[in-house]
This record gives structure tokens, sequence and C-alpha cells, in this order.
């Protein structure tokens, strides 16, 4: 009975794999698709890069995914796109997946003391800060200071992961400002003020106790409520703004429920994703509402369309709105989604530290096909052809989300991608 089972298992396989191979024409991936000849960041001969500038026409929103933060390939590729973004097509904009609040204060004291690249490294998560390979990033970031069209950055996460400690106070202490500039009082004010500093001092111990953030809750529910009520008036600051302080309400919830709410785990991630959503939308209409912007974050955040990935053992995201969505039913044609893959190679493994092997792509996938058509670095524009050629509107197996083999109609989730064929680990930084 079992060598049954496991040879209709095979053949199943087989004929799945049968069916992929008749949906991808490789013809197609050879005359659509776009060789290129570099992912050095150094490497800014950006005439390789034309294909992609074409694809993303009058998008003023690209959105640079990557797989599983640990392709210090993928990293490199990304900086020279940055690059070519900011040189050549004129954004001016980096948007990381970073705290918003964080990025906001680094870059206001960035643009005095002309050093970035150090602000990075402490408000930045170090799947990033930690890595050899952004270290062209923060040069660049540096370097552009200085320059006629300086690159500014901010963030767009709910967390708070300043490094120096008084990330907490200071932005009690400025929340504190705004409530009395409005005239609100709040009730246990102080003890509000004590748990959020203590929280985002340390956020991997509780120095509350039970009590206080029981109170510190219901507090910030009275805050919710009182901007909610307030006139939004002119604000000679956007800091000072209601809007700014709606977005980071939401955004010390989600960080302080996820730290003290056991049952809130289980909403954690679509929260965080949403309120980065809103956090995005709000920071392109309200600081950059006539810039071109570059968001720097997980393919998983960025793609739209989360549902329509097939389920299977484990993954069901059926009910699952990413950032990237709630971007796109709000700009729609002015955001353009690059995905990243690999055929094969090594990535460095954030949980265990440890280099693990990126194993050749199975066959009948989408990084199968490319591997075929034979160039170390490909880029494919989904967006041109998705209502044009037939296999792009049908279900193929692509690695493109944390180096897991899925299957999707990859074209309903992103608008491109950049292939790496042998992907490199990131390079982690000694201390």
């Amino acid at each position: 009975m079992r060598s049954s089972i496991k040879t209709l298992v095979l053949v199943a396989g087989l004929l799945r794999t049968l069916t992929l191979i008749s949906q991808v024409d490789i013809t197609d991936l050879k005359r659509y698709g776009h060789e290129i000849a570099s992912i050095a960041p150094a490497d800014t001969s950006f005439n390789d890069l034309t294909p992609l500038a074409e694809a993303i026409g009058a998008s003023r929103i690209v959105l640079l995914g990557e797989q599983a933060h640990g392709e210090g390939s993928t990293f490199s590729a990304k900086i020279r796109l940055v690059k070519f973004l900011h040189q050549k097509l004129g954004f001016n904009t980096l948007i990381f997946e970073a705290g918003m609040y964080d990025a906001m204060q680094s870059w206001k004291t960035a643009r005095v003391m002309l050093n970035m690249g150090k602000h990075f490294d402490r408000i930045v998560y170090s799947q990033w800060s930690l890595s050899e390979e952004l270290t062209p990033l923060k040069d660049y970031l540096d370097d552009q200071l200085i320059s006629d069209m300086p690159l500014e950055f901010a963030g767009m996460d709910v967390h708070f992961v300043d490094s120096t400690q008084f990330i907490g106070y200071k932005l009690s202490t400025q929340l504190e400002q705004f409530l009395d500039n409005r005239g609100i009082q709040v009730t246990n004010w102080p003890i509000f003020k004590k748990v959020l500093a203590r929280s985002l001092s340390d956020m991997r111990r509780n120095k509350s106790t039970k009590s206080e953030v029981n109170i510190f809750f219901e507090v910030l529910e009275e805050l919710k409520e009182s901007i909610d009520h307030m006139n939004p008036g002119l604000a000679s600051d956007l800091e000072w703004s209601i809007g700014f302080w709606k977005r980071m309400l939401a955004s010390i919830e989600v960080t302080m429920r996820v730290k003290y709410d056991r049952n809130y785990l289980k909403i954690y991630e679509k929260s965080r994703d949403r309120e980065m959503g809103k956090n995005l939308i709000w920071l392109l209409h309200n600081v950059y509402p006539d810039e071109k912007v570059i968001v720097w974050a997980a393919s998983f955040h960025n793609m739209k369309n989360m549902h329509l990935i097939e389920k299977q053992s484990g993954i069901d995201y059926s009910d699952y709105t990413t950032m990237g969505h709630y971007l796109y039913q709000e700009f729609k044609e002015e955001v353009y989604s690059l995905a990243f893959t690999g055929y094969e190679g090594q990535l460095f493994d954030l949980r265990t530290h440890t280099i693990l092997e990126y194993q050749p792509a199975s066959p009948g996938s989408f990084e199968h096909f490319i591997n075929i058509v034979g160039k170390e670095y490909f880029f494919f524009d989904f967006k041109e052809f998705r209502n044009e050629l037939n296999w792009l509107s049908k279900p193929m197996v692509a690695r493109l989300l944390g180096n897991l083999e899925m299957n999707a109609i990859w074209a309903k989730n992103f608008d491109g991608v950049f292939y790496i064929k042998t992907v490199e680990p990131s390079s982690r930084i000694k201390k």
C-alpha cells in the first residue's frame, strides 16, 4: 500500500512538473527578458538597466523586495538599483523597512551632522545594519548629503529600534508637548509615559507591573479617542500635526501589544502590515506628495494580492493583506514592485547565524526556466506582458518569498522579477 501511495505521489509530482513546463514559454523569456550586466554597487555604467527604466515608466513609487533578508547578492543588486534610480531617474527619497519615528528623527540630525551612515546602524534592523554588503549604501547616503540632490532617508515601520535607548523618553516627551499645545489633559499620564519610555528602551525585558501595563493601554485608548475628535487646524511642522500623531499612536499600539499581550501574536503580522501600509501612505501624501520614492522592504510586505497564493502545508494567506496591497489600492499605476529570486547558491540564516545552502530550483519552476536561458543576472517585466503572454495568467512555482517554492499567478503579485543565478550570503560585520 505504501509503495502504491509513493508511486502515485511521484506520478502526481511528475505530471505537475510537466504541466508547468508546458506553461512557461522559454522563447518568451529570451525574447522579452533582459540580461543585466552587473550587480556590483560600484558599477555605475547603467546602460544595462535601461529596460528596467522603461518598465518603471511614469511610476513614482518603486518597491525593491528581497527573499529572506540573508542574500548578500540581493543587497548588492538593490544598492546598484538605488543609485540608478537616484542618479538617472530622479528618485530622491529612500523609505526603508525601519521605524518611522526613528528614521524621521535621525534624518533631521543627519542633515546637520552629515553622517546618515552612523544613524543607519542605530535605527535599521540588524539583517541590514550588520551586513557588510550594506556598507556601500551607508557611504552613498553620506556622500549624497553634501551633493546637489541628497537621497532623503525615511522609515515606515511601526517599531522603535533606535539602540540609544532614549527613543521612548523622546517620543513620550514630544507627545506630551503636542497634547499640552492642544490643551488636552490625560488621566494617569505619568504612568503612561513611564511604561512607554521603559518598554522602548528594552523591548526584551518587562520592567512594568501588570497594573501599570493595564493603565497604559487604557490611556492609549483615551489618547486615540481625544485625537480623533481634535480639530485638524494647521501645524507649522508635520511632526506636530494630528495625522502624524495618529500614525504614532497606531505604531505604539502594535509595538506595545506584541510585547505585553500574548493573544495579540495571532494577529500581529497582519496588524503590522496594515499599519506599515498606512504609515507609508501618510508619508507619500503628506511628506513626499510630489517626490519619486524608493521603498526597501521584504518582498513579503511589498507584494499585492497575497490571498491568491495557493494554499499548501503550513501556508495560508487567504485572509492576509500586505503593506504593498494597501499601497496599490491607494496609488495604483504609480507603483512598480520588483521581486528578487535566484537559482542556487547560499544565504545567511538570521535565526541560526549560519550559512545555508540555496538548493537548485526544482524542475518546472520559474527559476528553472530562467536558468535555461543561461544568464547570470536577468530581468523580466511582468507588468507589460501579464495580459499578453498566456503562461503569465496561470499559476507557476517560484520562490520569491522566503526562498520557499509556492504556486501562484506571480504576475498578479509583482510587476517584475530580478534574477540572480548564484545567490551569495550576506556577510556579517564582526563587532
